[in-house]
């Protein structure tokens, strides 16, 4: 069990009451402890071979927008369709962005003009996710989403949601978007990124495009005060239980803090329990990924000149 003193270099941490109020947890670890998921196109893949990595769906008129109406369920749907093909790159394209391993990609090896939605799967390990943020980075030929007053106007979707301010960009200099917002947007498990390459000139057609997403994991979640029973192996994995009891002074404001590490990412959290005198105190969480590291840190007993203390237990199943 940390002191006070050894507890202060270790982070701040989520504040929870004993009547159940959670507020944004605060992580221990910088950027370093997220997970960050890195997309590209082409990458190690050779000219005139397929990416089996980004699937599309094309139209078959030069200059034309992908579809006429908003995209519909459906078009995000077919875009899982054929594989695009890394193409070798005309002398007026941009030959590389800050993504150095990415190539350009077309329908065809050909660089067929073509309006084209590609479709990009992956993975998101954290379980409970308190923020994420997308980087994007692309030239395009000829931009990306529809022109002004097209009905896609957007380049760049997240499982079937347009990204606000995702549009424009050309085939000569690179274009790129920082900091994206799209907690709201992204899920644990799959997840699809789409990019709306739209012909305009009918000559030829290719994107080049990098992605960073970075996840930050959310520290666990209190589900409540009243404790579930284990009776018959009655309580749901990843759910951890707190039982304190204090023995003090009744005007004194005692806490625990339980330190929890994220099992995929590693990050480092802590949360905090008020804990209210003369009465047995109860917590029930959603561990989210995390497991306790046990340690733990007692602040506020306040003696009252008979036996002083606080005791504490915990129970918890893991995500096995």
């Amino acid at each position: 069990m940390y002191s006070d003193s050894a507890k202060r270099g270790l982070g701040h941490r989520s504040m929870i009451s004993a009547a159940g109020v959670l507020l944004a947890a605060v992580l221990a670890t910088t950027a370093a402890g997220q997970e960050t998921i890195t997309l590209m196109s082409g990458d190690g893949v050779s000219p005139c071979n397929d990416d089996v990595r980004i699937t599309f769906i094309s139209n078959s008129t030069h200059s034309a927008p992908l579809s006429t109406v908003a995209f519909t369920p459906a078009i995000f749907t077919a875009a899982g369709g054929a594989p695009a093909s890394v193409v070798f790159r005309p002398t007026a394209w941009l030959p590389a962005i800050s993504y150095a391993n990415a190539q350009w990609i077309a329908v065809d090896c050909r660089r067929t003009p073509r309006s084209t939605l590609y479709a990009m799967n992956f993975e998101v390990a954290t379980e409970c996710i308190e923020s994420a943020t997308l980087d994007f980075c692309f030239a395009a030929d000829d931009r990306l989403g529809d022109p002004k007053g097209g009905p896609n106007p957007e380049g760049l979707y997240l499982n079937g949601t347009p990204i606000p301010g995702t549009s424009g960009g050309g085939f000569t200099s690179e274009t790129c978007w920082e900091g994206i917002d799209v907690t709201g947007l992204l899920q644990p498990g799959q997840n699809t990124l789409y990019v709306y390459n739209r012909d305009t000139q009918a000559q030829i057609s290719g994107v080049l495009f990098g992605a960073t997403i970075r996840v930050q994991a959310a520290a666990p979640i209190l589900l409540g005060n009243a404790l579930t029973s284990n009776r018959f192996n009655g309580m749901l994995a990843d759910t951890f239980q707190v039982v304190v009891d204090y023995d003090g002074s009744p005007n004194a404001s005692p806490t625990l803090d339980i330190q929890f590490r994220h099992v995929t990412t590693g990050v480092l959290s802590w949360v905090t329990v008020n804990i209210v005198p003369g009465t047995i105190n109860t917590f029930e969480f959603d561990l989210c990924g995390n497991k306790p590291t046990c340690r733990v840190v007692v602040d506020g007993v306040v003696p009252n000149g008979v036996i002083d203390g606080l005791a504490f237990g915990f129970f918890w199943k893991d995500a096995q």
